[in-house]
């Protein structure tokens, strides 16, 4: 996606969102101890997971992962 011009803003909190008259998103957000606030099309919020490779049978197709299932 980042090779589609897509940004990605890591390790941030959103505190507010507001839709502007022209569309866009006025987003309000905690990062590293800043409160940044910036214009944008879309929001994609993700939180982490623990990860379940051990359940894929990865190995099968070929795939090793790291000791902590991480490829």
């Amino acid at each position: 996606m980042e090779a589609v011009g897509v940004n990605f803003i890591n390790e941030a909190s959103p505190k507010k969102i507001e839709k502007l008259e022209n569309g866009k998103l006025l987003v309000t957000y905690d990062q590293g101890g800043m409160t940044v606030t910036g214009e944008y099309d879309t929001v994609m919020l993700a939180i982490g997971r623990k990860i379940i490779a051990d359940q894929l049978n990865l190995e099968n197709a070929g795939l090793a992962t790291l000791p902590n299932g991480k490829f």
